[in-house]
């Protein structure tokens, strides 16, 4: 998930908060030093789950009044090595 925030404190834990909720535990968080703190991009990664528990958790994060945008989801398919 790719989130662009005014930046304040408090919206990792906020977003983090509302994956758990729903049963999502966060993989990885990658945050780029050099942009703006007005319009700071970071990228959330969560553990295999479902993309409708995702989608639960975006209707939330959506509203805080920290987005600048739509939080963007992108699905990362996985791929079984069946190495024999």
């Amino acid at each position: 998930m790719r989130f662009v925030v005014d930046d304040k404190p408090g919206i990792v834990s906020a977003i983090s908060g509302a994956l758990s909720k729903v049963g999502a535990n966060i993989d990885s968080l990658l945050q780029r030093r050099g942009y703006p703190k007005h319009r700071l991009p970071f990228v959330v990664t969560t553990e295999p789950c479902l993309s409708s528990t995702i989608e639960r958790a975006l209707a939330s994060v959506a509203r805080m009044d920290c987005m600048l945008e739509k939080p963007l989801c992108l699905q990362m398919l996985e791929v079984e090595d069946k190495a024999e």
